[in-house]
């Protein structure tokens, strides 16, 4: 074999001796698009089967229609879950449509307030604001929430921070 030859095929292969050819990690696939849709439909998803179980709960009890309290749960509910949809969505769009950093930025801060701040007044404020007391199984089910919450929000921040496909995209 002539030295011509080896030097092309070297530029073929990945710093990894006799690996494959690295590909240009750049644009929306892999977990990054595992990230977009979870924004895009897991999030707001979630946040219909909200409204759906509320429904089903004051179908099973209609007596809950005639309480202010459970007006009110519903309406803070109701805003609590169309904001946090608005959020994932308009993160979701901007990490698929605006390659530039604010987009990772803004995804950043939505994934932390809804990941947390959405999980503490869904499960605590609202009602609290409602009922105006709260058991001890809300409280656990509130910190179990904000701890998984948290764990989500804090990996894939951390994916955003420290992904080559990430960078690739909307860094460069």
């Amino acid at each position: 074999m002539s030295q011509s030859h080896i030097e092309d095929n070297s530029r073929h292969s990945s710093p990894v001796q006799g690996g494959p050819p690295e590909k240009s990690l750049k644009g929306v696939r892999g977990w990054l698009l595992l990230l977009v849709l979870v924004l895009l439909l897991g999030d707001p998803l979630g946040c219909v089967w909200q409204v759906i179980d509320m429904h089903r709960t004051q179908t099973t009890y209609p007596e809950l229609l005639d309480m202010s309290q459970w007006k009110v749960y519903r309406l803070g509910m109701y805003t609590t879950l169309s904001i946090w949809s608005a959020l994932s969505i308009s993160a979701g769009l901007r990490l698929w449509k605006d390659h530039t950093p604010a987009a990772v930025h803004w995804a950043r801060r939505v994934l932390w307030v809804t990941c947390t701040v959405g999980m503490a007044a869904v499960y605590l404020i609202v009602p609290w604001i409602a009922f105006g007391e709260l058991t001890a199984f809300d409280v656990v089910q509130t910190a179990v929430g904000l701890l998984l919450g948290g764990t989500i929000a804090f990996a894939w921040t951390r994916y955003l921070s420290k992904s080559r496909r990430v960078r690739n995209t909307y860094f460069f």
